[in-house]
């Protein structure tokens, strides 16, 4: 038996037709799964879920369709080290549709038995998935249920995420960055500022410093102590927009609330403005000109949906916030994507009534909790921006527990968002840089 397997399955790598008879399958063997345990598996591909951990943790997916890729591959036959596996990933070809990449596999009634048991574990222990939940994803797989496997593959991303396989895109942004920077003869240089006060925005500013560093970025903290004037701060930026070696400059906010926060947005050249907030930046975002920079959190929140194959288009798209950092610019960002968007706030009356209505919910508010399970409807996509610390611990504005089994899609705080925008703040400054230097 475990020989006629092995070809079986070397003839299915090779995508050669095979027939087998029903008769010719041992269904009431139980000991098939012990040999398949012991004779095709190793390494990576074990069935035991810490043998998938392991191979997970150590390839790490860093988008759904290397995810499906990966999933796919756990297929049993002669299989190769993790190590192998690690080398040769780069040539595997990454699939949007499970049902597609399992076709080959599919072909043989042998490929489905040893193929299910497979994946129950997988979709256990990436996704979160229950026994019966894996068991519906395992039918759906055995029938080619096209339209069962697009519903599946939403629960599959949202699950996946929830449990920590979201591997950080911003990773790949990173390694992308870190390769063109060191070409750069110069390297880019960014320039941040923050008063004395912000305690959790110190916070994000040693994230950020950390990431110019992994990057080869340049990176100067300039902090005030919170009594500082006008006057003071907008000499700084003056110093900085006229010193060559800045390519961008950012000011964490919230600033003490003597100060003009406008002014000194507006104060720092747009040509080295990191954040996308001066007006002439936005402006231009919203006249649909190319600024030279876009708000980090909105142009990160475009590349989740993008790595997550989240069509927007003719979707209704509801934006809860309309600050300048985050829900205006992101309405306008969903609108050039083509999704329909509404467009409220805290004064809106009736909120539920949009809620429901949205396919896609973007919320930044700062309100710990305020959109619960019975505010969204199936399958909705929720990304969300707050972030509030209640009880001592982290929440978003999305009750995450209540909303999540219901969406098809959830960003979770933390973890969530806010490494997406440290990520585009580096890919800002890095654009900025690159401008400068065709000057």
């Amino acid at each position: 038996n475990l020989t006629i397997i092995h070809k079986c399955l070397e003839l299915i790598k090779e995508n050669k037709n095979i027939e087998l008879k029903y008769d010719d399958i041992p269904y009431d063997v139980p000991e098939i799964y012990q040999m398949i345990s012991k004779g095709l598996t190793s390494g990576i591909f074990q069935l035991e879920s810490s043998g998938i951990k392991k191979a997970i943790e150590k390839l790490q997916p860093s988008n759904f369709d290397d995810i499906v890729a990966l999933l796919a591959l756990f297929r049993p036959g002669p299989m190769d080290s993790i190590e192998d596996y690690a080398k040769r990933k780069s040539s595997i070809t990454p699939v949007s549709y499970i049902v597609k990449e399992l076709e080959p596999i599919l072909k043989s009634t042998y490929g489905i038995i040893i193929y299910q048991e497979q994946i129950m574990q997988i979709t256990q222990v990436i996704a979160g998935f229950t026994l019966s939940q894996a068991d519906i994803f395992r039918r759906a797989i055995s029938k080619k249920d096209a339209s069962k496997m697009e519903m599946l593959k939403n629960d599959f991303i949202s699950g996946a995420v929830k449990n920590g396989f979201n591997y950080q895109i911003g990773e790949k942004i990173y390694e992308r960055i870190k390769t063109e920077v060191a070409k750069m003869e110069k390297k880019p240089t960014l320039a941040v500022i923050i008063t004395s006060d912000n305690e959790a925005g110190k916070i994000y500013v040693r994230n950020k410093k950390r990431a110019c560093e992994n990057t080869g970025i340049n990176s100067i903290t300039v902090e005030f102590d919170e009594t500082v004037s006008d006057e003071e701060f907008l000499s700084k930026i003056d110093e900085l927009n006229k010193n060559p070696e800045v390519d961008a400059i950012m000011v964490q906010l919230p600033i003490p609330r003597h100060l003009d926060t406008e002014k000194i947005l507006n104060s720092i050249s747009p040509e080295k403005d990191a954040d996308g907030l001066h007006y002439i930046n936005a402006g231009k975002l919203f006249t649909g000109q190319i600024p030279n920079s876009v708000a980090c959190t909105p142009t990160g929140i475009i590349r989740i949906l993008d790595e997550y194959g989240i069509n927007v288009e003719g979707k209704h798209a509801v934006v809860i916030g309309r600050s300048n950092l985050v829900g205006k610019p992101i309405a306008q960002l969903l609108m050039q994507k083509n999704a329909t968007v509404t467009h409220i706030h805290s004064k809106s009356k009736n909120i539920e009534f949009f809620t429901k209505n949205a396919d896609i919910i973007v919320v930044a508010t700062g309100k710990p909790k305020m959109i619960k399970e019975d505010m969204v409807k199936e399958g909705v996509v929720v990304i969300d921006v707050g972030i509030s610390r209640v009880d001592g611990k982290l929440s978003g504005d999305v009750d995450f527990d209540s909303v999540a089994p219901k969406a098809s899609f959830i960003t979770p705080v933390p973890k969530g968002v806010g490494p997406m925008t440290v990520a585009m703040l580096i890919q800002n400054t890095l654009e900025l840089a690159k401008q400068h230097q065709m000057q």
